[in-house]
């Protein structure tokens, strides 16, 4: 077997694993099926319990350690095993269901929860959907696009009211504000690993006072797609993120650094979840959004 650093192998009790470190006969290899096991996700095996994968590419492992070919550093570790939730799914959602007998409909979850997010959808969609962001593009207005952009930004409370103010200060900069606009119509028109990109570094780009708030966060950057089409994106906020998926089992790859591979394992989640939550009255990612943020500390 041609194994070297970064191939994907399969072993017969914990399934398709990679490889981070090779000392003969054994292999140091990271398995995603023990990210909850007590003594973390890496294992060292003898190479003759391996074998070769029949696909050498997987969401779950392509960000551990090297790719396929490279050279790797002996003794390299993956990062430290998930921490098992407090509470499962499904005691989260027997949870949700008491606490609000009306479900996605109970007047004081809608109240809380989903009125200010529908309402900010709607500001987008009135604003700038059918074409009155390209109209404003096309009229150069930058100072109007940041004002409306800011007045998104202050619909809800996801963000927090730093981070709020850290974009607050920047959308003041109309070719910032542009910028950012331009950015999240690429992303809206095609999403994938080089629009995001885009709108992480346009965000990241809108001035900020040195001694301010950080202004490039998951919510600064996810916000404004998740209310310009809540059927297609979710809003990020990490430690939540982080609990909704050691609940469901899920390896985020989590990374402070906003990037898109993370991102689309949280849509990734997140889809999974509406589906989950579809019969309790679920329409799309503001009410996931929604449970997830309620559900983040049951009593």
């Amino acid at each position: 077997m041609d194994v070297r650093v970064g191939s994907l192998v399969e072993h017969r009790s914990w399934g398709r694993g990679k490889i981070l470190a090779l000392r003969q006969p054994n292999a140091e290899a990271y398995f995603p099926t023990l990210a909850f096991d007590a003594q973390g996700p890496t294992r060292v095996v003898r190479l003759a319990a391996l074998s070769m994968s029949a696909v050498q590419s997987d969401p779950l492992l392509d960000q551990v350690g090297g790719k396929p070919g490279q050279a790797g550093k002996p003794g390299v570790r993956a990062r430290r095993p998930l921490k098992r939730p407090d509470h499962s799914l499904d005691q989260a959602i027997e949870w949700f269901q008491r606490e609000y007998p009306g479900r996605f409909s109970d007047p004081r979850f809608v109240k809380d929860e989903i009125t200010d997010k529908r309402g900010a959808h709607t500001l987008f969609v009135d604003r700038l959907g059918n074409g009155g962001a390209e109209r404003l593009l096309a009229k150069g207005d930058g100072a109007e696009i940041g004002t409306l952009l800011d007045v998104l930004y202050h619909q809800t409370s996801i963000p927090s009211r730093f981070e709020i103010m850290a974009a607050h200060d920047g959308l003041k900069v109309p070719d910032a504000a542009v910028r950012v606009l331009e950015a999240l119509l690429a992303l809206l028109a095609a999403p994938g690993a080089k629009p995001f990109a885009g709108l992480v570094e346009a965000v990241g780009a809108l001035p900020a006072p040195a001694t301010g708030s950080r202004v490039l966060t998951w919510p600064n950057v996810t916000i404004l797609p998740f209310l310009a089409d809540p059927t297609r994106f979710i809003v990020t906020k990490p430690e939540i993120s982080k609990q909704i998926a050691a609940r469901m089992g899920r390896d985020l790859l989590y990374s402070t650094a906003v990037r898109w591979d993370t991102y689309d394992r949280v849509l990734d989640m997140s889809r999974s979840l509406l589906d989950t939550l579809a019969p309790l009255g679920a329409t799309d990612f503001i009410d996931v959004q929604s449970f997830v943020w309620v559900t983040r500390k049951l009593t």
